[in-house]
Order: C-alpha cells, then sequence, then structure tokens
C-alpha cells in the first residue's frame, strides 16, 4: 500500500484473526500474548496499534541490510512466535543499505555483473526465508505512486479536475509477488484492500474491502481444513517445526513423483 494505506493495521488484524482460529482449535495453548511479532523498520510505529492486541515488536533501522534482516527473523522464530510480521521488506531493497545501494557501489567500480552473482542470490535466499519458515508470515511492502488528474463534479454539479495519488506496483524487486500466497493492495483512501495474486481458494470471489481480523479466522480454516498438502504444524520448538515442516514437504515431492 501507499502511505497511509493501512499496512500495519491490516496485518495485526490479520495476524490476530489467525492466531484465535488455532486458539479456538486448542491447537495453540494460552492466550495471544507472544504469539504475534513485528519486525517494525518504520520508526517504532507498530506502538501506533498496541490498542488491537499484544504482539511482539523488533524495531530494525538502517542499514536495511538483507543479513540484519535474517537475524531479526530468526530471533522472532527462536522466541516462539507464531504469526510474524515484517513491516515492511521495501527497505532491504531500496532502503539505506539495501540490495540496490549495494548495487550502486558495484556499479561504481564498474563491477556490472553483481546483479546476477550478488544482488539476485541475496534477495532470493532473503525470500526463502520467509517460505522455509516454520512460521506464518505476513509482509508488508510500499507502493510505488504517482499523481493523476481526474474530472469530478463539484459541490456546484460541475465538472472539474482534481488530484489524485495512485499506486503503481511495489517497492521491492520486480515480481516479488510471485512467491506470496496472497497479495493485496490496499487503497490509502478507503483502506479497502484489492486482490492482486491469489492462490487460496478463499478469496476467490474476493471484492474490495477491508481486511479484518474475520479474514484472519478464515485463511486459518483454510489452511486447516482446505489447503493442499497443507497440515498444521503446532507446539514444540521452533527447529522440531521446522523439521516437521521440512519432512512435509519431502512427503509431498514424493508424492508428487508417484502421481
Amino acid at each position: 500500500a501507499e502511505s497511509g494505506g493501512g499496512k500495519t493495521w491490516s496485518s495485526l488484524v490479520l495476524a490476530f484473526g489467525l492466531v484465535e482460529e488455532y486458539l479456538a482449535r486448542g491447537l495453540l495453548t494460552g492466550g495471544l500474548v507472544g504469539k504475534v511479532g513485528v519486525i517494525d523498520t518504520e520508526r517504532k510505529s507498530a506502538g501506533l496499534y498496541s490498542h488491537l492486541g499484544p504482539f511482539v515488536t523488533l524495531p530494525l533501522g538502517p542499514p536495511y541490510s538483507t543479513e540484519r534482516y535474517g537475524k531479526a527473523f530468526r530471533a522472532m522464530e527462536l522466541a516462539g512466535v507464531f504469526v510474524i510480521i515484517v513491516d515492511g521488506i521495501s527497505p532491504a531493497w531500496a532502503g539505506v543499505g539495501g540490495l540496490r545501494s549495494v548495487l550502486a557501489t558495484f556499479q561504481q567500480k564498474e563491477q556490472f555483473s553483481a546483479y546476477d552473482t550478488t544482488i539476485n542470490p541475496a534477495q532470493d535466499e532473503f525470500i526463502d526465508m520467509f517460505l522455509r519458515s516454520p512460521c506464518h508470515v505476513i509482509c508488508t511492502m510500499r507502493m510505488k505512486t504517482e499523481w493523476v488528474l481526474e474530472e469530478k463534479a463539484n459541490r456546484s454539479g460541475h465538472m472539474v479536475k482534481s488530484p489524485r495519488r495512485i499506486g503503481l506496483k511495489p517497492t521491492q524487486r520486480d515480481g516479488v509477488e510471485y512467491d506470496f500466497t496472497t497479495v493485496f493492495s490496499i487503497d490509502n483512501v478507503s483502506n479497502r484492500a484489492t486482490l492482486v495474486k491469489n492462490r487460496c481458494t478463499l478469496f476467490a470471489d474476493w471484492q474490495p474491502q477491508k481486511l479484518s481480523g474475520e479474514h484472519g479466522r478464515q485463511l486459518a480454516t483454510w489452511l486447516l481444513e482446505a489447503a493442499p498438502d497443507v497440515e498444521p504444524v503446532v507446539g514444540g520448538t521452533p527447529a522440531e517445526r521446522a523439521r516437521a515442516v521440512g519432512e512435509q514437504a519431502v512427503r509431498s515431492c514424493e508424492q508428487a513423483k508417484t502421481v
């Protein structure tokens, strides 16, 4: 989303809803405390939403290297957090110390092969960190924007041209949406989410609307009941959950070979 779109708020209500469904089914014990964690790259702005529920915050300032993101992410995993919100991943690409600034340093030294030899592998490892995690992961991205003039009626009924800011694409490497199960673009005026990319049948008939805790609960239900080749991995240490996820992946691959 653009600035003011509601990325943090939407991520938190989704995360709380997802955890609440697992708790209601007895797949998690205790309450919400310690179940949701936020890696906050937005100058501790996540604290503005503490009224929504309890969550652990790990502030991450510049330099926004993928290595520092990795350390923060592993800290959340080791803390036993069930849903990790990375708010956001745009600085890892375009922020101070991000991969684009690393690329610029290589280009200044006329090392023009660095994109393929260094930048792409680092970005791939960055995204793979989320994919192989035993935790549920929600990432936010800033949206590149521009202003356009559109005609609309004023209070007198006359048509006038008025500027409106529109979102273009996420501030991240092109094609980053490919690796996510579901991607929403959130309007910064109405805060309604439009479906951009989806592998989840739950959102098949989605109409633009605000994300809510109910959507998080529905997402958990889909993961537990309808998602193909997905089994809930709960309980135990992060290492034990990671091992269980890996074993699931191996079984899925073996099944695919026999089809």
